[in-house]
This record gives structure tokens, sequence and C-alpha cells, in this order.
């Protein structure tokens, strides 16, 4: 009879009003590889980190080695038991490979290099593996710090092993390679989740396969009876045909396009191609972290692409590494603009003010300009809220000065990059703040990994996965 390792029950998590995790469901027993595929990063997230004992449930059960356990003292055992590998290496860069495998287990005062060494060695050689121990961390590839991860858990007497999203960062020799090693750990007693989204999963290494779709359990599968088409219709997607065709026919909207994307590729990205019009907001939905991040950093200038075209109202356009680029053309907002965008220290009209004062020649010497800011917000920020510092204000006024501040600097282009991640609960707010842009011929790109169930936004979304930009998922 197999025992259970980690059991969750009715699993519920609410942040900030925003219900993130509800009914969730998973078992998992010793000595078994267990998949699960999710349809949200904020919900995998989320989940990873009640899993390592850094978050917890609002409401559910949560057993451990088939005991209920208090939130208190299950962090405890998570935090000690269960290890993370990702595509951050956990390693000490300025330590070597033997002793990163065994410093947390004996006192710095009795450090013993030898013996380090010694059973760092053994244990290569016990598992095969061809990597030198005196080679430098900060020299090592991605594959080789998880195989060293994977030895140093086992070391350490790691009882639960979480392999989160690996498999866009490693080809399928280094997969397979981390797999053999996996089956082998698997064998002495170790247990270990595979996260992955829905595009990522190989049925071939894992015993059993969790679903979860929007925070919620839909069911436990057999891998052996799962193929992509069915976990397609388990998530209620269309599957494309044709894996690696870039975005084609879309439907057109009348005039030029303001900006575009014509077969862009480089180390990660491949034939990417998208327009966009002006005062069009276009959705972007990401599957997996390394193509969006490749993808934000070719439109800030941080990425050089290694063929194909980017266009500005039909010329070539090179973006430069900065949030207000060429001429006043692209504008971002990242992920929690209110921390990244606003200066607390300063009042509402000096926010306002910034970058449009980078703009506007002798801005700070004729208080027309400032005259005509108040009446440009007037319909979404009281005038009398303009002279008051940010630290006076509510959550909801902060959000409309972001958005205000690129309504008044008037770009070509937004680009909002997770308005609706798990730290924003003001969604409905987030999305008026989207179409007035639009409203008044801003174009507006969204990049998100999930889209908000009641949404008033509509229009084109395509899907980024694997470095393909498709009409389909």
């Amino acid at each position: 009879m197999k025992e259970e390792l980690l059991k969750i029950s009715n699993g519920t998590l609410t942040y900030h009003n925003h219900r993130l995790i509800e009914n969730l469901n998973l078992q998992l027993f010793k000595s078994e590889v267990h998949g699960i595929s999710l349809d949200n990063t904020d919900v995998k997230n989320a989940l990873l980190k009640i899993l390592c004992g850094e978050g917890s449930l609002g409401y559910g059960k949560i057993y451990y080695e088939e005991e209920a356990m208090k939130q208190n003292d299950i962090a405890k055992f998570l935090k000690r038991d269960v290890v993370l590998i990702d595509h951050t290496s956990h390693l000490v860069s300025n330590f070597k490979i033997y002793e990163n495998m065994l410093y947390h287990r004996f006192h710095f005062f009795y450090l013993n290099p030898k013996h380090y060494y010694r059973i760092a060695r053994d244990l290569f050689q016990h598992f095969n593996i061809d990597i030198p121990l005196n080679k430098a961390v900060k020299n090592l590839t991605i594959y080789e710090c998880i195989i060293i991860e994977l030895i140093t858990a086992f070391a350490l007497e790691r009882k639960l092993v979480i392999l989160s999203n690996i498999a866009g960062i490693l080809n399928s020799y280094e997969m397979n390679s981390v797999f053999q090693l996996v089956l082998q750990l698997k064998g002495k007693g170790m247990s270990f989740l595979i996260l992955r989204n829905f595009e990522n999963i190989n049925y071939e290494h894992i015993d059993r396969l969790t679903v979860i779709k929007g925070g919620r359990t839909i069911g436990v599968f057999d891998p052996k009876a799962m193929d992509k088409e069915k976990l397609y219709r388990v998530f209620d997607l269309k599957l494309e045909l044709s894996s690696h065709s870039p975005a084609g026919k879309v439907p057109q909207v009348p005039g030029q396009a303001v900006f575009s994307f014509h077969k862009v590729s480089d180390q990660v990205l491949r034939q990417v191609s998208f327009h966009i019009h002006k005062g069009e907001i276009l959705r972007i939905l990401y599957a997996d972290e390394a193509s969006a991040n490749r993808f934000i950093s070719m439109l800030k200038g941080e990425a050089t692409k290694t063929s194909g075209e980017i266009y500005m109202d039909g010329l070539p356009y090179a973006p430069l590494q900065n949030y207000y680029a060429t001429k006043n053309e692209i504008c971002f907002i990242d992920e929690n603009p209110v921390e990244k965008l606003l200066f607390k220290h300063l009042s509402v009209l000096e926010n306002l003010s910034y970058p449009l004062s980078t703009k506007v020649k002798g801005y700070w010497l004729k208080r027309n300009y400032r005259k005509s800011i108040a009446l440009k917000v007037r319909p979404v920020i009281n005038p009398e809220m303009l002279k008051k510092p940010l630290k006076s204000l509510m959550q909801d006024d902060l959000q409309k000065i972001v958005y205000c501040k690129f309504l008044l600097y008037n770009p070509k282009l937004v680009v909002c990059i997770k308005p609706f991640s798990v730290a924003d609960a003001q969604n409905i707010l987030t999305e008026k703040m989207i179409l007035m842009l639009a409203e008044n011929g801003i174009s507006v790109l969204v990049i998100t990994s999930g889209w908000p169930d009641l949404s008033s936004i509509t229009g084109r979304i395509l899907y980024l996965s694997h470095g393909v930009l498709k009409e389909h998922i």
C-alpha cells in the first residue's frame, strides 16, 4: 500500500479580496513523480509558496505523512523537507560544488573540506555524474546546476523536490538526463512534483497528473491515458494544428498599423509577427516566463533580434533602453506600477507632470500647462486632490494617477505588463484605465499570463508559448 507524503484538502486562498485558489485538492505519495498542469502563473506561484512553507491557505486542511497539521507546524516541516528547483540557481556562487552540497548539515566552525569532497565524490560516482567537483559554480550551466541541486537534495535527505517549469530552459538531451536521475532518486524513496503549464507536459516521466484550472482542481489523471489533445479539452482550449506557425490572419483594423513585429527572431523568439492599430487594445497571453521576458526585453530594447523587422508607423524602429522610448513613442507600465512609477514624496500634480515635463520644453515655467493638466484629468481625478501628497491617498487614486500620467504624455503605444497580477486587486478599475487610454487614441498592448473572467475588454488575443506567437493555443 502506498504511503501518503502530503495532501491538501479543499484548499482556498483569497488575496486582496481576490479568490485565487478555490477547492484545491492534491495528494502526493512517497516515491512518486507527480505532475501538476496549470493554466495560470499566479496560481502556480501561490501554490509554490504554500508547498515550500512560505505561504498559507486561508481555508482547508494540509496533511503531512498522513497527519493533519496546524499551519505553524506544516510550515516548519515543509521548509525542512521540501526543495524547489527552477530556472534560478539556488547554489552559493562563492562556494565550490562540494561545499554547496553539504554546508547546511555541518556547523561552520567544523567545516572540513576533505570530508565534503569525499562525500560529494562518492555521490557523483554512485549516480554517474560527470561534472568536475572543483568547477566554479559561476561557470556551471543551468543543466549542471539542476543536477547538482538534485544530488544536494538527496544528500540533505529532503523528502520532496519540486521541479518548476524547467522544460523551457533545457534541451531534450538534458531533460532526459535530469529525469533519469529523478527516477534513480525516486528509487531511493524521494518524491517529486513536476509543475508545468499546460503547453509543457511530458507524460512519459510522471506517475499521475493533477490538472488545476483557474485555481481549482479539475481532476487526477493517468498519464498513460492522457495526451495533449485531451488535456486541451480539459482546459476548454482550441488546439492549433501547427504549433510552430506564427500569428497570421487576424481581423484587420482600417488604416496603417501603429506598431508591428515582422518575423522577429532571436535565441528565444521564433518568427514573431503582430501588429496593433491606433486606439486598439491587443492582448498577448503567455504560457511560459522565458518567452514573456524575452518578448518584453525586445520591446524595451534590452535584447537584440537576430532577424526580422520592427516598425513604427510603417518605418523601421529601434527601441532604446528606457521607459520613455525614442521620440516619445512607447511607454511601459510594469507590474505593480504604483510602487515603480510614482514618487511618494511628491504631490499628485507633480507626479502627473512627469514624464510630461521631459516632453514639453519649459513646462515648469508656464502655469497654463498645469491648468491644462487639471482640465484633462478632471473626469478621473478630483482637482482638489492635485496638491495632496501621495501618502494620503487610497490605492484606487494611486492607480488612476499611474494611467493618467500616460494619458497626458500621449505616446503612440503603452505596453501594460501583468496589469492583473495578484498584487493588483483593482482589476475593474485597471480595465477602465486601459479603455480610457484606447478611447484617447493610444494603442495598448497588454502582456499577461491570465485574464479576468468578467472582463469588459474585447478584441484580439494572441498567445505566446515557447517563443512562438499564435492566434490559438
